[in-house]
């Protein structure tokens, strides 16, 4: 039987109005009363996830941008990794100021910051002229992810490229989705954040299911002993993993309907 259970949010576990159904949030509470751990692993901000899992009452350990964060079930902070600082400074004066068709995102601890002209609002983010960002040690040496995005999609290709050409041996680049291009340390990933986890869990990989949709989620899937992907993932995931089974999308509980049939209806 699994001892971990491992799920992406965007494309997952949440439908396409960025929700936990009724439906899936029963099933992840059935989850939670037994000795099975659950473990979210997204590249969302770590204050989303911890409102989405506060206002449904569900209980989990929480792998945060893209990798480079982990919160446990109690909301405390046990890891966190940091971009390098100068080649943050790098690329955001490479990116923020000659590209205006791409905003730029950056994570810092519990802050989001982006462009001023971004439509983003939330209570955490912050819209940063480029001169208050290149001036500030706080943001350049506490940032622990980038995250571009675009409705061009050639641009963020292009991105991609660039950013590899000229870093690539100080961040991991993927995409989590067509528009959003994400940016973490070096070998800093879900997978990779994942086995560091796993690990203080005393958890084999062998005994993990894990749940995606996205090239951000390759490694972690590749890695855990049991592992689907949604009848919704890109054609990119579904070719590099075409050995993996293929569940039911996200709009229709995919996720919770496997841990229904496969694992709680195993040990009830």
């Amino acid at each position: 039987m699994y001892k971990a259970i491992i799920s992406d949010l965007d494309g997952t576990l949440l439908n396409s109005n960025g929700l936990i159904s009724d439906y899936t949030n029963n099933i992840i509470k059935l989850l939670n009363n037994t000795n099975i751990k659950l473990i979210i692993a997204t590249g969302r901000h770590y204050i989303d996830v911890s409102n989405l899992i506060n206002k449904n009452s569900i209980s989990a350990f929480y792998i945060t941008a893209n990798g480079s964060v982990i919160h446990d079930y109690n909301n405390n902070l046990i890891y966190y990794a940091k971009l390098d600082s100068n080649v943050l400074l790098e690329i955001i004066n490479n990116i923020y100021l000659n590209d205006d068709e791409i905003y730029t995102n950056i994570f810092c601890n519990d802050i989001w910051i982006t462009n001023p002209e971004s439509k983003l609002n939330r209570f955490y983010v912050k819209k940063y002229d480029i001169n208050d960002i290149i001036k500030n040690n706080y943001i350049l040496n506490n940032s622990c992810k980038i995250h571009f995005n675009s409705d061009n999609i050639n641009a963020l290709s292009n991105l991609k490229e660039f950013l590899n050409k000229n870093w690539k041996d100080y961040i991991e680049v993927n995409f989590s989705l067509p528009f959003c291009l994400e940016v973490n340390p070096k070998n800093v990933s879900k997978g990779n954040t994942l086995k560091f986890l796993l690990n203080k869990l005393n958890i084999e990989l062998n005994n993990c299911i894990s749940f995606g949709d996205g090239m951000n989620d390759y490694d972690m899937l590749s890695i855990t002993g049991k592992s689907c992907l949604m009848k919704n993932s890109s054609n990119d995931l579904k070719n590099k993993l075409c050995n993996l089974e293929i569940i039911d999308s996200n709009d229709n509980d995919g996720v919770a309907k496997y841990i229904e049939k496969n694992i709680l209806n195993m040990i009830s």
